[in-house]
Order: C-alpha cells, then structure tokens, then sequence
C-alpha cells in the first residue's frame, strides 16, 4: 500500500517539475559507514567485479536536510553510466540536528522508477535497527549504509534515467530525519533538487530547491551508489536464470 501512495506521489511530482518553495539545508557531520545484509546485519566489504553504474560516496557532505515527518520519502533523479539487475546500493540515514536524541533503529524503503513515466521497477526493504542500537547516531550526523547480495530481490534497471527514493519508517530514537549531499557525482550525474514527501513540505510531494541560510542555491544530489553487474557477470546470471527456468519445467 505505501509503495503504491509513494508512486502516486511520485507521477505527479513529474507532472509539476520543480516546486516553488526554497527550502533551507543544514550541515552535516559523517559518522561512519557499514556494509549490511537485507537484514540489517552488519557484513564484511562489499563483493568486487561488479559495475558502479553511480556513485557519489566519496568527498565531503554539502549539505544534509531533515524533516520533523520520520515517516517522510527522499528522493533524486540519476543518470546512470550502465544497467542491469540491481547488485548493491549504498544510502545515507541522516538524524538531523534538531533531533531530541540519537537514532537508535528504523526500517528503510529504497525504491527505483523510471525516469521518463514514474513506471515501478523495483525495490526492497532493509531493517537499520541491528546496526544503529549497537552505533547509536547522534543529533546531527550521518551514517552511509551497503546492502549487497541484491539480485535475489530481481530488480533489473533497464533505464540509464531513473529516480531513486528513500523512505522511513518504525524510526526509533530519532525526531527529524532526512539525507545528506555530496557534488558532484564521481560516477554518473543527478539534478540539483531534491525529492521530498513529507508533512509540512511544500503544498505536496515535489523536487524541492535547496538553499543555504544566505538563500543561495545548494547543488543537493542525495548520497547514493548503485551496483550492476559487468558484462560477463550479466552473461553469467543469464545462463543462471535459463538453468532454473528449464529446472522448473
């Protein structure tokens, strides 16, 4: 039902381009990184071989916007440098400075939609309560996350244009939540705004202009980092996918 309310929101942000309303962004301070399972489960590095078809996990945070809705959706619109089915990605969990205490667990929504229609292509759900009740994150800092052994879940981006959107929810600890930036992209290319659905902002869901506290323009592309296959491993899933298809039959 929620993904089905986020579509919806989705569509018709695309329908009324960029939002009128500026809104102020905040600083952001990095505490950390943490390669996990689909449960959440703190895992070792990340496999290798793999194509970052996007990515801007490296240098240093621009910016960071949070929300008192914990139950709020983030969101940009990438541009990819390859496609295939969906092998890791990375995100940032922001507890933004007004926070009354550190965040302590919440489950994260990452879902993945063409571009050119808002059409669905995907995503998954991935329960963050391990990871932070062991690393508490305080008021005003950040955590970038890895949740790999993604191509059980069988999301195949078959577009170069897609928009990723981040979504909160069973948030323990935490009373404003929201993502952080880091510009430029080293992989790939994203547009300056961000997506947000949350109570509060704007008249609706809508990509939303980023301002400093001078109201000058922030360049915001939401920290992410998405994985496919290389051509070979592409080929090999493939060959793994006819194998169980004549199996079943």
């Amino acid at each position: 039902m929620k993904r089905t309310i986020i579509s919806s929101g989705l569509a018709l942000a695309l329908c009324s381009g960029v939002a009128s309303a500026n809104l102020v962004g905040q600083s952001a301070q990095y505490a950390g990184s943490y390669t996990i399972d689909l449960n959440g489960q703190v895992v070792g590095s990340p496999r290798s071989g793999d194509v970052i078809a996007y990515s801007n996990l490296s240098g240093a945070a621009n910016a960071g916007f949070a929300n008192p809705d914990i139950t709020a959706t983030y969101g940009d619109e990438l541009t990819l440098e390859a496609t295939g089915r969906l092998q890791e990605v990375s995100f940032a969990v922001f507890n933004g400075g007004a926070s009354a205490g550190p965040m302590t667990g919440a489950v994260i929504d990452l879902d993945f939609f063409r571009a050119s229609d808002g059409s669905f292509l995907g995503g998954f759900s991935v329960n963050l309560s391990g990871a932070l009740t062991a690393n508490p994150l305080d008021a005003g800092f950040f955590t970038t996350f890895t949740v790999g052994g993604l191509d059980t879940e069988e999301i195949d981006i078959d577009t170069n244009e897609i928009i990723m959107l981040q979504s909160y929810s069973d948030v323990a600890g935490s009373t404003a939540l929201g993502v952080v930036s880091r510009t430029p992209p080293s992989v790939g290319s994203a547009i300056p705004q961000l997506y947000i659905d949350a109570m509060g902002v704007g008249t609706g869901p809508g990509f939303f202009n980023i301002v400093d506290q001078f109201q000058e323009p922030i360049t915001f592309n939401m920290i992410a980092e998405v994985v496919v296959p290389s051509p070979a491993g592409a080929s090999l899933l493939a060959m793994a996918g006819l194998v169980g298809l004549r199996r079943r039959r």
